[in-house]
């Protein structure tokens, strides 16, 4: 071994397999040997450049076919969407029976865990395709394609996911999350975290995850930088609009105030706001506020206010458990 060590172009190779296959798979331990032999030989068949891209090529003394298909797995991009709105009827796992249905109140504690590689590029439970690199998860009930914010109690942070696949079955566990979610999460290399799911409202069917896109950019504990260390990221910025920022912003409060209304709905029509302003009177102080865009008047419904953003989210559950599946938390 010329210099007892590596070639540069060699620990990059061994650096990149070791990212693509986290804690747990063995792969990049087992290549580390193959790595080792490349920097060592002299042989002219094989050229100093080499680096993860000439393993995806395959040349003669390189030659290893399940990694080859492997790396051409992961670098796969799914498309979005393509899949269908769907409950399911009651399934049994392992002698446990999972009842699917729409629950616009459901609010629970529990384990969250992940899946990655092995399912990448294949078919989701309502038709869609998975690809660990986006912000998506697995649930037994839930309804399929839904949103839902998931919140590690470990460290605070917290993501809007996709929920567009089943599972998962273990007992302990609650929802399981795609690779790149368990790693915004700061969950991936444990593998579990104790976790809080909030169901917010249906996703929408062509597979656009804007939103899901903004409310992670606007954590605190985010940034691009991050997001760039962790490896392939699903910010896709042309997707993501100026609304998509708003409602990503009102789904929780983003910065430090006393006051908070829970905005329960937006109507052209103010016989409308009216109905539904007296269905909410039992979870707090309701107002109907007209407000203008453009010239055209609109009336909202809001819910409040309320001292402390704890008791606007109580609130936020009760009126979605009214039917207001729409309803969103606003700062004032």
């Amino acid at each position: 071994m010329t210099g007892g060590s590596l070639r540069a172009a060699d620990w990059r190779l061994y650096n990149l397999l070791k990212f693509e296959f986290p804690s747990g798979f063995r792969l990049a331990t087992c290549l580390l040997p193959m790595v080792v032999l490349v920097g060592c030989s002299n042989s002219s068949s094989v050229p100093q450049s080499a680096s993860f891209a000439a393993v995806a090529g395959t040349p003669a003394k390189l030659e290893q076919p399940a990694v080859k298909h492997r790396v051409v797995a992961l670098a796969m991009r799914a498309p979005r969407g393509g899949g269908a709105r769907k409950i399911g009827k009651p399934y049994q796992i392992k002698g446990r029976w999972y009842r699917p249905r729409h629950e616009p109140s459901y609010n629970k504690v529990g384990l969250a865990s992940w899946y990655g590689a092995d399912f990448h590029g294949k078919r989701t439970a309502n038709g869609e395709i998975f690809d660990m690199n986006r912000l998506t998860a697995a649930h037994p009930t839930l309804p399929l394609p839904s949103l839902v914010q998931v919140t590690n109690l470990h460290n605070g942070r917290n993501l809007v996911l996709r929920v567009n696949d089943r599972g998962p079955y273990a007992h302990d566990r609650l929802i399981d999350l795609s690779r790149h979610s368990a790693r915004m999460l700061g969950f991936e290399r444990r593998g579990t975290a104790k976790v809080r799911v909030t169901y917010l409202r249906q996703a929408p069917l062509n597979g656009d995850d804007g939103f899901e896109v903004a409310y992670l950019a606007k954590q605190k504990w985010y940034s691009r930088r991050y997001a760039s260390a962790s490896g392939p990221s699903s910010l896709n910025w042309s997707t993501v609009s100026k609304q998509h920022v708003e409602r990503a912003q009102s789904v929780g409060p983003r910065r430090k105030s006393d006051r908070y209304l829970v905005r329960a709905g937006t109507f052209r029509d103010r016989a409308n706001a009216r109905r539904l302003s007296q269905s909410l009177g039992a979870v707090g102080p309701v107002s109907v506020q007209q407000v203008l865009r453009g010239a055209v008047p609109l009336y909202q419904v809001n819910v409040g206010p309320y001292k402390g953003s704890e008791s606007a989210k109580r609130a936020l559950a009760s009126v979605r458990y009214a039917g207001a599946n729409d309803a969103m938390i606003i700062s004032q």
